[in-house]
């Protein structure tokens, strides 16, 4: 990791890595990638550009990648595991949320890739959940 760029984004979470390339990380920097998305929250890695198979595989050096239990993909062909959110095809790409938290053991991490992004809209937010409850009094 000595040759990655770590910027920190904002005060509560974010921070763009830059240096290093996701379809080609080794276990040890998969352990240093999750070490800071703890510290984080939420990690940016500009001009990635993986394959559908080399995003899965990323993923799966995390755990087992699941597919989303309630909502059909709309993309077909792509690979088991990947989940469009194509807002022009009636996607909830735009509506607020949390990933998979319905679930009795929801995923630890998402992974998005933004392929086109819409001139008007398209904006993805986070806020740190874990922050505001240790704020609540």
């Amino acid at each position: 990791m000595s040759d990655w760029q770590v910027v920190r984004q904002a005060g509560a979470l974010g921070a763009e890595v830059r240096g290093v390339e996701l379809a080609q990380i080794d276990a040890a920097q998969a352990r240093e990638i999750e070490a800071l998305l703890i510290e984080h929250k939420v990690l940016f890695f500009p001009e990635q550009h993986p394959s559908p198979e080399a995003q899965l595989e990323f993923g799966a050096r995390f755990g087992p990648v699941e597919r989303h239990p309630h909502l059909a993909n709309p993309t077909p062909g792509l690979p088991d595991g990947l989940f469009e959110l194509a807002s022009s095809e009636g996607g909830v790409a735009d509506e607020w949320h949390t990933d998979l938290t319905c679930l009795s053991s929801p995923a630890v991490y998402s992974i998005l890739h933004m392929v086109k992004t819409p001139a008007v809209g398209g904006d993805t937010m986070w806020s740190n959940l874990a922050l505001a409850y240790a704020s609540l009094s």
